[in-house]
């Protein structure tokens, strides 16, 4: 990538778009990002702005990263669109590629009965899965709660799937003495998820919107990307239709 930025210094955008096109990068590598700008910026000087426009709505409607979202509304303006037909092109292919989860119907640590995904209908869904003893779990969880607290209750659903039956006791120990206020659910073993679905791994996280549609999924909060989530849960309480 060093290379290809002294190419787009020397106005070798060509060149730059080239190297770039021979690098395969996964979306979860930590520059992932830096590579997408980077692309970007070389597509726009030589003269593809709207193909630059485009891979940026594409990554941002995925995963809205705040470096990204600081300049697309830019590369919108340089093939004219506004702020508000950026803000609807990213709506869109969000719509486009939302499927309805996979229902559910799992027992409830706390209260009585079973609890699907038509308990939490009309709001925003945060849905991890977990086990007492995952560390990495632990790790992400206060992450969430910063997030979490800074939307009502009535707009947003904190679950979190217990996947490891074996732990079942640890689990509202661990609830009253952390004070997070996910929802504890017990998974079944063998159940059919779709594409709900965590391969048996944890932490797997998605976030579905008001009408049990899956819009984000397979991602990390930490303590870099706070503002991430955030603006996830954000887009998709502000573009509910009912």
């Amino acid at each position: 990538m060093l290379y290809a930025q002294s190419l787009l210094s020397a106005q070798k955008s060509k060149e730059a778009i080239a190297l770039l096109d021979g690098i395969k990068m996964s979306s979860r590598s930590p520059v992932y990002t830096d590579f997408l700008l980077l692309k970007a910026a070389a597509l726009k000087m030589d003269g593809k702005a709207s193909e630059a426009y485009q891979q940026l709505s594409k990554a941002y409607a995925a995963s809205p990263e705040t470096a990204i979202g600081k300049v697309l509304y830019e590369y919108g303006s340089a093939i004219n669109k506004s702020k508000e037909q950026v803000e609807k092109d990213i709506t869109f292919i969000r719509d486009t590629a939302a499927k309805a989860a996979t229902d559910f119907s799992l027992n409830q640590y706390f209260g009585k009965g079973k609890a699907s995904l038509n308990n939490y209908k009309g709001k925003v869904v945060l849905l991890t899965y977990w086990f007492p003893g995952c560390g990495p779990c632990r790790g992400e969880f206060p992450h969430f709660q910063n997030v979490i607290n800074q939307f009502d209750k009535k707009d947003v659903a904190y679950v979190g799937i217990n996947i490891v039956s074996e732990q079942n006791d640890y689990v509202i120990p661990f609830m009253k003495s952390s004070g997070y206020t996910f929802i504890p659910l017990e998974d079944v073993e063998g159940r059919a998820k779709g594409n709900l679905d965590n391969g048996g791994a944890a932490p797997v996280n998605f976030l579905l919107d008001q009408n049990g549609r899956i819009i984000f999924k397979n991602f990390r909060t930490d303590g870099d990307n706070e503002e991430v989530l955030y603006e996830m849960i954000a887009s998709t309480i502000k573009n509910f239709k009912k």
